[in-house]
């Protein structure tokens, strides 16, 4: 069992690949303790690729779904795979927690965030984007237009910034991760981007900025990252 942890202001995202039994569950026990001792009690479990998971691998994740909850948190499932799908609904456990098609929406979910369609500049959905130097550092901002190329705020609340505001310059190359279900051809843009413009963000928080991108490949879904 490989377990990939990424922290994403206080949401923490565990990618899990391989098993989930009793002879993995502790390393994952042991992640979540990490997270909790850390104050994160928002959970993200990427599960696309589990192949194998046994009914105490589901009773370890109902227990840890209580205790976040216990804490004022929750537990979201994001990409799950067929295995944990037909495990959850055998024993009727599908109902305890969130599960998401992609880990943009799940981590959407914890925000509180609905809305899933960009139809005009007053809809809002999750981005997650990081610097092309610095790929370990991943931000969440507000997607608030698309025509011509991603606008986005950041921050958009109050959660740690990974990135200084200031360090968005003009010419600076980033990579983006979005949901736009109206594209044809797959749900998500996944793309490289260039900064075309930076301004200040009269209506977000303190230091907020807006930044305007252009794909840098003419098919944004061809591009790829680890984001």
């Amino acid at each position: 069992m490989r377990i990939r942890c990424e922290r994403i202001g206080s949401i923490a995202v565990l990618t899990m690949q391989g098993q989930l039994d009793p002879s993995t569950l502790p390393r994952l026990d042991e992640r979540v303790e990490q997270h909790l001792n850390e104050g994160r009690s928002r959970l993200v479990l990427q599960l696309r690729e589990v192949g194998a998971i046994d009914a105490s691998a589901l009773g370890f994740i109902a227990r840890t779904q209580r205790r976040l909850r216990e804490r004022g948190g929750e537990l979201v499932v994001a990409e799950p795979s067929d295995a944990f799908l037909q495990a959850a609904d055998d024993l009727g456990l599908d109902e305890l927690f969130a599960i998401h098609t992609t880990t943009v929406d799940a981590i959407g979910h914890l925000r509180g965030e609905t809305s899933t369609d960009i139809d005009g500049p007053h809809d809002l959905t999750t981005m997650l984007f990081h610097q092309r130097e610095f790929p370990e550092r991943i931000a969440t901002a507000r997607l608030v237009s698309h025509p011509g190329g991603p606008r986005f705020e950041y921050p958009s609340d109050g959660e740690d910034m990974p990135i200084d505001p200031g360090e968005l310059r003009v010419g600076q190359h980033i990579w983006v991760r979005f949901r736009r279900p109206f594209r044809e051809g797959g749900p998500h843009v996944h793309a490289e981007c260039v900064i075309v413009w930076v301004k200040s963000s009269h209506g977000g928080l303190p230091g907020a900025r807006l930044v305007q991108l252009r794909y840098v490949e003419d098919d944004a879904d061809r591009g790829r990252s680890d984001l």
